[in-house]
């Protein structure tokens, strides 16, 4: 299934969860005739049956409701059912951001509907009137089927519970790099600061959740990750030799700013030159070798990609594609 037809049903799904709450909240039971509905406003030709079934809605349905009820009214049921959406949780192996946060922050969205993980992290907080901070761990997770998400929503989890939205108009940025990650059996994790204070005039505590991580392009990688992949423990950055092919290849994946986020697969290998055999590591994106590490750097990563392919796995480091085009590795080595 296409993603865009995906997302077509995904706000079909909505539109009819809306219209459903609309009825219940209007007390409608599921027994009216046409007429009945009529008298409500609520009549649809061909359809009004159907209006409180909502399992079997066909597309000629959908049809005949936005041409009599037209898109605005559509558009409310969407937004109604919106309240009692439910994104679907994190699953997989959870991976720190791809690039540097480096001092970088993104205000959380949809706090104000989602305050159960602030108040359980800030339960011991008093209520003195003054904001209280508590660190916690955020996953990211694309939420595709959101009615509000133009396609693009990303929720943020706390502890099980959903705490709110990466920001709207930065979402795009980092939607398809997550759906890929999410593909391969991984999501993001970052810290996040949830701060929550005490409002008198209000009666009520207030609160707002801040993320700390790279810029959105540098989240995730573009790629797939191998499924016997091991991701090794982040080090200095460290440059890729890039082969002529190579350079072609980290161009074409470099967005419109010059720079990506990439999985790189490392091997051990060896390469003849004239005096003897030098013992290397070799660096390929997706399968296609890019180039190869320095041969002091190699010798300092060599072990630890050697004992993870005895045991079956494929060592990824963590690419960043910058202007030029380079591509530097944050990678541990044993003698870095």
């Amino acid at each position: 299934m296409s993603g865009e037809s995906f997302l077509a049903q995904g706000r079909d799904h909505f539109i009819r969860m809306g219209i459903a709450a609309d009825l219940r909240a209007r007390g409608i039971p599921r027994n009216l005739d046409d007429n009945e509905y009529a008298q409500m406003g609520l009549w649809v030709p061909g359809v009004s049956a159907k209006l409180v079934g909502l399992d079997t809605f066909t597309e000629r349905d959908l049809q005949v409701i936005a041409s009599y009820l037209g898109q605005a009214d559509l558009d409310h049921y969407a937004k109604a059912a919106a309240a009692d959406h439910r994104p679907p949780p994190p699953r997989g192996i959870a991976l720190e951001a791809w690039g540097k946060h480096a001092g970088n922050s993104f205000k959380v969205e949809g706090v104000f509907a989602r305050r159960e993980p602030y108040a359980e992290s800030l339960a011991d907080a008093p209520p003195d009137g003054a904001w209280h901070k508590a660190r916690a761990v955020a996953t990211l997770y694309p939420d595709p089927a959101n009615p509000n998400g133009k396609g693009h929503a990303v929720a943020i989890w706390v502890n099980g519970g959903h705490a709110g939205y990466f920001p709207s108009d930065e979402s795009a940025r980092c939607f398809d790099d997550l759906c890929t990650l999410r593909d391969s059996g991984y999501s993001i994790h970052a810290p996040i600061s949830m701060n929550g204070a005490y409002s008198d005039e209000r009666g009520r505590w207030g609160y707002a959740g801040w993320l700390s991580l790279p810029p959105a392009d540098l989240i995730a990688p573009v790629n797939r990750i191998p499924s016997n992949a091991a991701v090794l423990p982040e080090g200095r950055p460290v440059k890729v030799k890039l082969e002529k092919q190579g350079e072609s290849l980290v161009a074409a994946l470099a967005n419109n700013r010059g720079r990506g986020a990439v999985a790189v697969t490392l091997r051990a290998v060896h390469k003849a030159n004239a005096r003897r055999d030098v013992p290397l590591i070799e660096a390929a994106i997706s399968g296609q070798v890019i180039g190869h590490l320095s041969e002091t750097v190699s010798s300092s990563v060599l072990p630890l990609v050697r004992r993870k392919a005895s045991r079956g796995d494929v060592s990824v480091a963590r690419g960043i594609i910058e202007a030029g085009p380079t591509l530097m590795l944050r990678v541990e080595g044993e003698l870095m």
